[in-house]
């Protein structure tokens, strides 16, 4: 018998704690919010230990390395952020980079492109994917 972690999905809220599990595969939900999360305080205590972020609605995020990190909560996880699109297939759903990262093909995977941070946190360049479906704003 073996027993799994079980994967974590939660929903943003400004006002609540959001923390994930121990499976490598959790997921913060924005849905139908815009969210800069460097305007956050304390985020590090606010969201912890997701390794997914999962855009609906008109959503938007704005975010930078360190608030990555603050997610994430582990330097090496690559944050996966997923997105959606209407019924006639246009993106609904944006990230707004704010020329903090730049595209790396090193980080690419089916349907993601991959960016690294221009800031470093600890001395190490911060790694994402965002989905093809979400329209980024460089």
């Amino acid at each position: 018998l073996s027993i799994l972690p079980k994967a974590v999905t939660a929903e943003y809220d400004a006002n609540t704690t959001m923390k994930g599990g121990d499976s490598n595969n959790d997921t913060l939900v924005v849905d139908n919010k815009v969210v800069n999360f460097s305007n956050i305080a304390n985020l590090d205590s606010k969201v912890e230990s997701f390794e997914n972020i999962q855009l609906k609605g008109g959503s938007e995020i704005k975010f930078d390395a360190k608030d990555i990190f603050d997610i994430t909560d582990n330097l090496n996880t690559v944050l996966k952020i997923k997105g959606a699109v209407d019924e006639h297939g246009n993106s609904t759903t944006k990230v707004d980079l704010d020329h903090k990262w730049t595209a790396d093909s090193n980080y690419d995977a089916s349907g993601f492109k991959g960016y690294s941070s221009v800031d470093q946190v600890s001395g190490q360049t911060i790694h994402i994917q965002i989905d093809d479906k979400v329209q980024t704003d460089l």
